[in-house]
């Protein structure tokens, strides 16, 4: 009867999400990652490109919950800058009890002398090192050809090679603390898929989630997690710069993407840093987005989990539609172009 054939449909799928959920449960209450909360309160930082954009935003956030900053930078100007910036917003905290110091370096200069200055820093700080939260970066948006050879190899210097060597070099100070510690890596949207204008940007930002995965199951058995951030476009000095050379389609492409304050970032990723989930993903979007490209990521928790096995295929669904509108705007643009140039000739 067609009572007992619709029954037997409802009994099925009552049965398959209550495995689904009882899989998704047994995966986090197994802990790939067991938890590990953070306490910023006492701990030291170590925050390269904290001098503007969320960087600073970050530094001022951690500084508010007690913790002592080592800001890394090149310019020693800009430095003193936000170092005098954060003291005043935080009066109340002493330097003893939220000490700011302050690194001049080149993070993609001669590794041996990085490792030394780091160390003879390091050396007058007293408190344990709890994070290192790379957020140094740029980005110049070109398409791939207009691009040069040297400002592609300097997107990734910057972008990956000074964060890999950053936390290589500190790492080891990590693992001695014997408390809950952190490595951030500020990915970007552009380092889960690829966008028009962004191929070297994109790739030093894809690079750093395959560094983040294989070193965060190294690190299986120890206090330290990683958290891999990929922020949107974001309201920083850096963002102004990257205007200035954004080709017209990948301006298009902005357009349609909702303009974040560094603060709005920090917000999340200082909650993040906390609770330790390995992706840190900001808005509803971002989150979408973070569920398709999840792959092989330790699991951040039991409902993400579950909306990514659940929900997968109409999560895809909506990821083509998403994709096929930005192509559109590409076939646009292009075609917008070549009338251009059609009527200057």
């Amino acid at each position: 009867c067609s009572l007992c054939y619709w029954s037997g449909i409802v009994a099925a799928a009552l049965g398959a999400a209550s495995l689904l959920f009882s899989l998704c449960y047994w995966l986090v209450l197994n802990r790939i990652l067991p938890s590990n909360k953070l306490n910023p309160r006492g701990g030291h930082f170590v925050v390269s490109g904290g001098s503007s954009g969320i960087g600073f935003a970050l530094c001022r956030r951690l500084r508010r919950l007690g913790a002592h900053l080592t800001i890394v930078a090149r310019d020693a100007k800009k430095l003193a800058v936000a170092k005098a910036e954060l003291l005043a917003d935080s009066p109340e905290l002493s330097e003893s009890e939220a000490a700011i110091y302050l690194l001049s370096i080149d993070l993609t200069g001669d590794p041996d002398k990085l490792q030394a200055d780091l160390d003879s820093h390091l050396a007058t700080v007293t408190q344990p090192l709890l994070g290192v939260v790379n957020c140094a970066g740029y980005a110049l948006p070109l398409e791939f050809e207009q691009l040069s050879l040297a400002q592609h190899e300097s997107q990734m210097a910057t972008n990956y090679t000074a964060a890999m060597r950053l936390t290589h070099c500190l790492l080891p100070r990590l693992l001695a603390s014997g408390q809950p510690a952190r490595i951030a890596f500020l990915s970007s949207v552009a380092g889960q898929l690829g966008v028009y204008g962004y191929t070297g940007y994109g790739a030093a930002k894809f690079a750093l989630r395959g560094l983040a995965e294989a070193l965060q199951m190294e690190l299986a058995g120890s206090q330290v997690r990683l958290v891999l951030a990929f922020p949107p476009d974001t309201d920083t000095p850096g963002y102004q710069t990257e205007n200035a050379s954004k080709p017209a389609i990948t301006a298009s492409i902005s357009a349609n993407i909702s303009l974040y304050s560094a603060d709005q970032i920090a917000e999340q990723l200082v909650k993040d840093l906390i609770d330790g989930r390995f992706l840190s993903c900001f808005g509803s979007d971002g989150w979408l987005v973070g569920c398709l490209t999840a792959g092989f990521s330790p699991p951040t928790g039991w409902l993400d989990t579950m909306a990514q096995c659940g929900l997968g295929g109409l999560f895809r669904v909506i990821g083509l539609v998403y994709l096929k509108s930005l192509y559109q705007l590409v076939r646009d643009g292009k075609r917008a172009a070549a009338a251009t140039d059609k009527k200057s000739d």
